[in-house]
């Protein structure tokens, strides 16, 4: 069984929806994306990764730096 991936609660939703609306760079825009994913719908890093069209890998080091 997969384990869902879910960032930790002291990031909340709307001030990552302020970071994506603001950060310019793709890559930055990305990271909040997944965190962004994780926060509203936590679902497994294959499946986020999937709607988003980056890497497991990508969504797991994400993850991992946002705790």
């Amino acid at each position: 069984m997969s384990q869902l991936t879910q960032a930790f609660p002291h990031l909340d939703l709307e001030t990552v929806k302020q970071k994506v609306k603001l950060t310019s760079s793709h890559w930055e825009k990305q990271k909040w994306l997944v965190i962004y994913n994780a926060l509203a719908d936590p679902r497994t890093a294959a499946e986020i990764a999937l709607h988003l069209g980056v890497s497991k890998g990508f969504v797991r080091k994400v993850i991992q730096q946002a705790k």
